[in-house]
């Protein structure tokens, strides 16, 4: 007889998403709105390029912010001060569905950036926007441009002093549960000794269920962790720094299928909480 799993450290019970006939009908209006804001923002960057760099910020949140208030979707924030922190930081974020790319932009830092999948540039729209955003793309497909592309996310850390968002699992989970987490993003922690704040996602395997395009209204709730520092870092200490972070995560969150769950005995010491 197996045991028992531990019991999430932290737990979270949102209200109930309310019914799929609401998302169905508000679908075709928030596809057109989305595409509509798209192409105004296009424009802007176009016409403006030098002057949207000032603008960015807030016109990235009034998209995602937009988009989720036509669905109804809350955000239930907590530690938005780590998020906020100066200087420079990774924001580490599980990944379950597309619609997290609205909350990634209501929510998003300022200065910031996003590494997203290169399939994304074959997108009307999408695929000219994001490199005139800032925005890095990583073709998972060539080990080499993936390369390059983590390259350039240090770079831009390094110099820019950005907040970059990335998903560590390295694909969607579908509310499946918390995945492994692949080490790009701990190289890239390395390499621009950048404190990472873990960025804890809950309630969108409720709203949006088995991470289709059906986005039910709900709540959304969001924990910034203390950042984890990342200065004493080696290359030797990358699998279990990222087993480390992988395992705050799971403080909240239950893991995938044949994955580790939650160790209270993980050595978590070296990952230093600064508040």
């Amino acid at each position: 007889m197996s045991e028992a799993p531990p019991p999430r450290q932290e737990t979270w019970d949102g209200p109930q998403p309310g019914g799929v006939w609401r998302a169905r009908f508000l679908f075709p209006f928030a596809c057109f709105w989305c595409f509509f804001y798209l192409g105004f923002l296009a424009l802007v960057v176009g016409v403006f390029p030098k002057r949207s760099r000032k603008w960015r910020t807030p016109l990235i949140r009034a998209w995602g912010k937009s988009m989720l208030f036509m669905f109804g979707v809350k955000l239930e924030v907590h530690g938005a001060q780590y998020r906020d922190l100066p200087g420079a930081k990774i924001l580490l974020a599980n990944h379950v569905s597309l619609i997290d790319l609205f909350i990634y932009s209501g929510e998003w830092a300022d200065p910031g950036s996003v590494m997203y999948k290169k399939e994304f540039s074959k997108i009307p729209l999408f695929g000219f926007l994001m490199p005139r955003l800032g925005f890095i793309a990583v073709d998972r497909h060539n080990r080499g441009m993936a390369q390059e592309s983590m390259a350039e996310a240090a770079s831009r850390i390094n110099d820019d002093g950005v907040s970059v968002w990335m998903a560590p699992e390295g694909t969607r989970s579908r509310g499946k549960g918390l995945g492994h987490f692949k080490l790009g993003a701990f190289h890239i922690a390395l390499e621009t000794k950048a404190p990472i704040v873990p960025s804890v996602m809950r309630g969108l395997e409720k709203i949006n269920p088995g991470g289709g395009m059906t986005l039910l209204s709900g709540t959304v709730r969001i924990d910034y962790l203390p950042p984890i520092e990342t200065k004493n870092w080696g290359r030797a200490d990358l699998r279990n720094k990222s087993r480390e972070v992988r395992n705050q995560f799971l403080r909240y969150l239950p893991p995938a299928a044949n994955t580790k769950d939650y160790d209270p005995e993980l050595n978590a010491e070296s990952t230093t909480a600064t508040n």
